[in-house]
């Protein structure tokens, strides 16, 4: 949840950067639409990754992954 918001203020941000013409194409504004895009790029890899490795550890440990209710479950 904190990484969407984290993402969602980004993400206005740019918008609101890239409306503004005069900032859109200085060094500065260029600069910090680059690092924002980055700094989404990997959050979004970081929350499928995070997912990834909580299913592979559910089924490492012998477990069963219950896609319905997001856990894993033992026998």
């Amino acid at each position: 949840m904190f990484l969407f918001i984290v993402v969602l203020c980004l993400m206005t941000v740019g918008v609101l950067v890239l409306s503004n013409k005069e900032y859109r194409n200085s060094m500065k504004g260029k600069l910090f639409l680059s690092t924002s895009l980055i700094v989404i790029a990997f959050l979004v890899i970081f929350i499928v990754l995070s997912d990834y490795t909580t299913i592979d550890k559910c089924l490492d440990n012998g477990g069963r992954w219950n896609s319905l209710l997001q856990e894993c479950e033992y026998k």
